[in-house]
């Protein structure tokens, strides 16, 4: 199909000609969406010949006033069009004034319309999948992508990238940022906007906080932006509720989905608060510390009355979230930070025991958040204040709600990282592994595994009679993530069960260093571990390769090397034979470690023949296409053989042809 055959279906009345054209174009575009300037060649014909077609096409769908879904799909379909085929860079077309002026002023009117809120629907789901909302949502990623690379022409590339920057910062900065605010207004009203179009137009005004011109624009409207959007976005909401109460595991992942978290409302709105401090602290953090301290004051005053109620509850846990936010900004400006501890003491410590669970949890994450800081007595890591606060932690291991219990090993981890002197936690390190065993088993989250290997390295040689448990743990932990990761489906859930099997086998590196010296223990773990080096030193664990020849070093240096471990070494063969050229520095360890404690075996074993598996990796390696600096491994491996084999093992003659002995000397003599 020509690009004239496609373009001549586009203004028509049949709709579903006029679809398909579309489809295609934006099918097109976005196959060119990622590449460089040549590579997308093929693709600015294209977009001179269908930009003003498509800018008719959206004049046409704007100038038309009814609440039909099928505007909201072509708009949305359009905008996609737009989206791939500017993401890398402006087309020239777009510098024309008619078509700069056209498009700007669609993306306005866009964000002006009048909703049909009368077709929003009760249901939650459905509600977020409003085709009005996904069509504002795609004008907001446009507006917010244009105003983030071209809103500061100085700063932008020379040439066309520039001349666009000073025709946006001219001509349309102002007016977006006032659209911005506009589309924010009905939560102002207590209306439902969705939570991206919501997290779009806050990420515009928190970078329009940055740059001179915008803010100047936005100040007048920032304390009402905050008391009416921003601070009851932060609050715990019926959706919230919901979720915790119907499905905690849900609630837990979505806290710690990388995803959720950065197209969240939450996220959005604790940024904004977080940029605003941190740029403009003198005049807009005190009138925000004073809103927030007489949220934290009023419950206060409801606790001692005996009864929270469940708004002013979830008023509390956005004025939490909001000082955690702010916590970067707190520890170092005063008058706050001299105020931190009468803070934490007065209002976190006493919300550890609320009656709400979600003020619990808030409590611990609140709690981290400064679990760093310097007290006045005790300084870092120790004193009453901190003390107290992990006690909490601790007791809080135990509450009733799945998303309490960890928050608190989260929190935990912080505290163990500051600890000063880790004396007082040991008779309580039995609870705190068990504790964290039983929430591995509960939830899927790697921000517990992190936490294990926290404790255990801090812990060190006290960790040993857990050992066991903790290996079998973490063993049980890498294989149920490693199988997510190895799922048929890619994304973000997969790319997070990667790194939380990652996480293991840190932990696992970790926990061998502290015991390492224990040698009755080590035959047990070897024998638990032994089935992860044995799947993943091979093409299978190309992504944690490193980690699992740590855990072969380990094993083979300090322990004794039994069948099991030798069984391995053709894996290591196979590995530089293969692909693992780039890893010889790792590889090389565990293959001295074989040769010099093992020395006899290595002699005098025919299947396999390690002598001859030795001279074949090192021929490969040097008579190959690889840079000299991966031979150097190869012939420190050589070296390793000289040194424990000399005078039992022939190097030379009919074992080494002479045209490895020449480049072996060659690599030698620059090395």
């Amino acid at each position: 199909m020509t690009t004239n055959v496609l373009l001549s279906r586009l203004p028509t009345q049949d709709h579903g000609r006029m679809y398909g054209g579309l489809l295609v174009l934006r099918v097109l575009t976005r196959k060119y969406e990622f590449r460089d300037d040549e590579e997308r060649a093929p693709l600015g014909p294209i977009i001179n010949a269908s930009f003003p077609v498509l800018l008719s096409l959206m004049q046409q769908l704007s100038a038309d006033t009814s609440s039909s879904q099928q505007i909201a799909e072509f708009m949305k379909l359009i905008c996609k069009i737009f989206w791939s085929a500017t993401f890398m860079s402006v087309p020239d077309i777009l510098l024309q004034q008619e078509q700069f002026s056209g498009w700007m002023m669609c993306f306005h009117q866009a964000m002006r319309r009048p909703l049909p809120w009368d077709q929003l629907r009760a249901s939650l789901d459905d509600r977020r999948k409003w085709i009005w909302f996904k069509a504002l949502k795609w004008v907001l990623h446009i507006t917010y992508r244009l105003f983030n690379r071209y809103g500061e022409p100085r700063l932008c590339n020379a040439g066309s990238d520039q001349q666009f920057g000073q025709l946006f910062e001219t001509h349309v900065s102002s007016q977006f940022l006032e659209d911005q605010l506009h589309v924010l207004h009905p939560l102002a009203a207590g209306q439902y906007l969705s939570p991206r179009v919501s997290n779009l137009a806050l990420q515009y005004l928190t970078r329009a906080i940055e740059l001179k011109g915008t803010y100047k624009q936005l100040k007048p409207h920032v304390d009402g932006l905050l008391n009416q959007v921003v601070l009851p976005l932060l609050c715990f909401d019926a959706e919230d509720a919901e979720l915790w109460e119907e499905d905690p595991q849900e609630f837990v992942r979505k806290g710690y989905d990388v995803l959720e978290d950065m197209l969240g409302t939450k996220t959005a709105a604790g940024n904004f608060v977080s940029t605003l401090a941190q740029k403009k602290p003198k005049t807009h953090l005190p009138p925000l510390m004073a809103r927030l301290v007489e949220v934290m004051n009023a419950h206060a005053a409801a606790v001692k009355a005996g009864n929270v109620p469940v708004e002013l509850a979830r008023q509390m846990d956005g004025a939490m979230l909001a000082i955690g936010s702010l916590s970067n900004t707190l520890k170092t400006r005063e008058p706050y930070r001299s105020q931190l501890e009468a803070m934490l003491a007065a209002h976190v410590l006493p919300t550890f025991n609320s009656q709400h669970g979600h003020l619990r949890a808030k409590a611990c994450w609140l709690a981290k958040e400064f679990a760093d800081i310097q007290f006045s007595e005790g300084g870092s890591g120790a004193g009453p204040l901190f003390d107290t606060m992990l006690q909490a932690v601790i007791n809080a291991l135990h509450d009733s709600e799945l998303p309490v219990r960890v928050e608190a090993v989260m929190a935990l981890r912080s505290f163990v990282e500051e600890l000063a002197d880790v004396a007082p936690l040991k008779p309580v390190l039995a609870q705190l592994m068990d504790s964290i065993f039983k929430l591995m088993n509960e939830v899927e989250n790697e921000e517990l595994v992190f936490t294990l290997e926290v404790v255990v390295d801090k812990f060190g040689d006290d960790i040993a009679p857990y050992a066991v448990n903790l290996a079998r743990n973490l063993t049980a932990a890498f294989w149920k993530y490693s199988g997510q990761a190895d799922g048929e489906d890619e994304g973000d859930e997969d790319d997070q069960a990667a790194v939380a099997a990652y996480g293991c086998l840190k932990a696992l590196n970790t926990l061998l260093d502290g015991v390492a010296e224990m040698k009755h223990l080590l035959p047990v773990l070897e024998e638990i571990i032994l089935p992860i080096m044995a799947k993943c030193i091979s093409s299978d664990g190309q992504d944690v390769l490193e980690d699992v020849l740590e855990l072969l070093a380990y094993f083979t240096y300090f322990g004794e090397l039994s069948p099991r471990l030798w069984s391995l070494w053709p894996q290591l063969h196979a590995l530089v034979m293969d692909f693992g050229i780039d890893y010889w520095e790792n590889i090389l360890i565990p293959l001295d470690n074989f040769i010099s404690r093992g020395t006899d075996v290595y002699l005098a074993s025919s299947n396999p023949n390690y002598q001859e598996s030795v001279f074949t990796m090192v021929q490969h390696t040097l008579a190959g296409d690889f840079e000299e600096l991966n031979m150097i491994s190869a012939v420190k491996l050589m070296e390793v053989v000289l040194q424990n084999c000399s005078g039992k093992v022939r190097v030379c003659s009919h074992t080494c042809p002479p045209n490895f002995i020449l480049e072996l000397s060659r690599v030698a003599s620059q090395h």
